[in-house]
């Protein structure tokens, strides 16, 4: 760092000790961590350093950060740029002529460049001085310069529709050479020859090429998209389809390939390591995951993220950091910070939407940027949550939330369905929502708000998507935006489609007769690229159940929450004791598979006004004092209890082990249930 920025950084130490809070909590290795969602206070207790920009509720464009993390240059709508310091404070504030697009930061902090709009190009010293300036015909679209700082590479949008890119690579400031392509998909500098790696497309066909620093091809080979770079391994990571290729740098001649599900949307390779990570989506489902690589080609781990995360690698290949705003209910950005092996080492919700992300690999700080204009700068922890409190002890309900018999007043239940978070199947859950004008529209824009934070559950349908929803004369019309309709993935729109079904036909309006769905107000025969059919009209089918089928309430596992389901099976012509035994023997067989236990039922059967589940002897010898176990029981508890009480005349069910009354300990419930209407499953907090 030059000596204007230390002295700068010494008159601000004082301030930066201040600044400095939040405590690490340290947690038994390789146990879940539980997100923390925090208020705006919160937000600034848990940083380094807090600022915010000028202008409020302001688009940031683009972030960049030192490799300490002692310095961030902001870019925003506003047409402002900023240097501020990681403990919140600004070193110059820069009002400029057009919108920035594109900042880049030298890691050491020795210049800033910043690419408008109108394409202007202007490279700046940290005390605000303009080392030099290119006005471009065009708007920058992206800027990187070589390590020693001495070539710089901008690419360039096209100066009008239908005409092609640029990508122009300058030393000292001036022009050396450049080249013309349809799409500039990525460009880098590799190696200590400066070479330069560019990913480009012309028509349907993209390009992987390498030119030396002074434009000649090194070599080039088709087909090939998305990029990335190992500066450790000397490798170029690409994809053809759905095949991840590894090539030399010096040669392109190929390492290894791993053949993938889904397509290949974007390559991250840890720069300084021998790390690729890779995010791939499923077509039908739209659903995407994160897989991690050694160099050698490799799956170390993989997992599945929230739709449309923002993920980043350090250089290291360390931290991986992924962020979604798109998951939850509430205005929350989710955070998940991964080490090397997969292991989720910090968690945490931040208050707002998070715009733009960098990481300061030599110094573990992630800076985020708020819609709100808001700049946090937190440290990445090794283990444990950064928070202002202390984590609790978990209860029973911190894994399963009982089914409920009873509301307050001025509340009104409504049964939401969101997926499990494979996207296999539907979960009903229960929000307790107030002063409910239209029972028809809060319920359909709270499925549009999406599963709260905690509950390991994924939403349907896109957050913020505008959905109508009216009664007349019995049918209810659903009309859906045209993006939608243009969207791809018809797993992804059945999802939508079913779940609106699903969350319709649960409201309790005797009135619904029919259901149908119109796009922008107009009937049409299919929806989505793909043609899903709309029927004219659908009948409301309450928990999907089909004529014949008996309603079961199943036991689900999602990650560390546990959840009913509903789903309708056929038992053909059972009857009385008999049904209820195979009734009850297909809950206790869902049960031990998705929990990998092997509890053994005896028999069911009735006496009077009681249903009595007998459980072999074994399981009142299986069942732990802990908030786990207790938590296991109580979904296997409701599971049974509900699924019988809705295939008998029956409402009580007792449960015994071996004839004999089973155990009380302090985190159960009680082993007998009287099922009353309405109930409410899955209840939300």
């Amino acid at each position: 760092m030059n000596k204007i920025i230390k002295t700068i950084m010494k008159i601000l130490l004082l301030s930066e000790l201040l600044l400095l809070c939040g405590c690490q909590i340290q947690t038994d290795a390789g146990a879940p961590i539980e997100p923390i969602v925090l208020t705006e206070e919160e937000n600034m207790s848990l940083a380094i350093g807090y600022y915010n920009v000028k202008t409020k509720e302001v688009q940031i464009n683009d972030l960049a950060v030192t490799a300490d993390g002692s310095l961030a240059a902001v870019a925003t709508a506003a047409k402002t740029l900023d240097l501020v310091s990681n403990t919140g404070s600004a070193f110059w504030e820069m009002e400029l002529p057009f919108v920035p697009l594109k900042t880049y930061m030298d890691p050491q902090g020795n210049f800033i460049a910043v690419g408008m709009e109108d394409g202007k190009l202007s490279v700046l010293a940290p005390d605000k001085k303009e080392l030099f300036n290119y006005q471009f015909a065009s708007g920058i679209k992206d800027i990187t310069a070589s390590v020693s700082g001495e070539y710089m590479l901008v690419c360039l949008g096209a100066e009008e529709d239908g005409q092609q890119e640029r990508m122009v690579i300058l030393k000292e400031g001036k022009p050396l050479w450049e080249k013309t392509a349809d799409t500039f998909l990525d460009a880098k500098f590799a190696g200590e020859d400066n070479r330069v790696i560019v990913n480009w497309q012309n028509g349907e066909t993209p390009y992987l090429t390498c030119y030396s620093a002074e434009g000649e091809v090194i070599w080039e080979i088709s087909r090939n998209k998305p990029l990335g770079i190992s500066s450790e391994s000397r490798l170029v990571i690409s994809a053809q389809d759905q095949d991840l290729i590894a090539y030399t740098w010096e040669t392109a001649r190929k390492k290894w390939n791993y053949t993938v599900s889904g397509s290949i949307e974007r390559v991250l390779a840890a720069e300084n390591s021998k790390y690729i990570a890779v995010l791939t989506r499923d077509e039908s489902s739209v659903l995407e995951e994160l897989l991690y690589f050694n160099h050698t080609g490799r799956l170390l781990w993989q997992l599945r993220l929230p739709v449309d995360a923002n993920v980043i690698v350090s250089a290291d290949g360390e931290r991986i950091i992924a962020a979604s705003w798109q998951q939850y209910q509430e205005d929350i950005t989710s955070i998940s910070v991964y080490n090397r092996e997969g292991e989720i080492i910090q968690s945490l919700g931040i208050a707002g939407r998070v715009q733009k992300m960098a990481y300061a690999n030599h110094s573990n700080t992630l800076v985020l940027g708020l819609d709100d204009g808001g700049i946090y700068f937190i440290e990445v922890t090794e283990k444990g949550n950064a928070s202002s409190g202390s984590l609790t002890a978990k209860t029973r309900s911190d894994y399963y939330r009982e089914v409920s018999f009873s509301k307050e007043e001025g509340e009104t239940p409504l049964r939401l369905y969101f997926y499990d978070e494979n996207a296999e199947c539907f979960v009903p859950v229960t929000r307790r929502a107030k002063n409910v004008k239209s029972l028809l529209r809060s319920t359909i824009q709270e499925l549009v708000s999406g599963p709260v934070q905690d509950s390991e559950l994924l939403r349907t349908i896109p957050k913020d998507t505008v959905i109508n929803v009216t009664e007349k004369d019995g049918t209810v019309t659903i009309d859906l935006p045209k993006e939608l309709d243009e969207a791809a993935g018809s797993g992804f729109l059945s999802g939508v489609i079913d779940s609106l079904l699903l969350t319709i036909s649960s409201i309790n309006i005797e009135t619904i007769k029919n259901i149908s769905f119109t796009v922008e107000g107009n009937r049409q025969e299919t929806f989505g690229r793909e043609g899903l059919l709309l029927e004219e009209a659908y009948s409301p089918r309450p928990d999907g159940i089909q004529e014949g089928e008996r309603l079961l309430y199943l036991p689900l596992i999602a990650k560390n929450r546990y959840y009913l389901r509903a789903c309708g099976k056929d038992f053909a012509d059972l009857k009385d004791d008999e049904l209820l035994n195979a009734i009850a023997q297909a809950v206790v067989n869902e049960y031990n598979a998705k929990f990998r236990e092997r509890v053994e039922l005896q028999k069911v059967y009735t006496d009077k006004s009681l249903i009595y589940v007998d459980f072999a002897a074994s399981y009142g010898k299986m069942l732990a004092d802990t908030p786990e176990a207790a938590a296991r029981a109580a979904v296997l508890r409701d599971a049974l209890a509900l699924s019988l009480a809705e295939n008998s005349t029956k409402a009580t069910v007792r449960f015994t082990s071996d004839g004999a009354a089973l155990p009380v300990m302090s985190n159960y419930l009680n082993w007998e249930i009287t099922i009353t209407r309405p109930y409410y499953v899955n209840p939300e907090s």
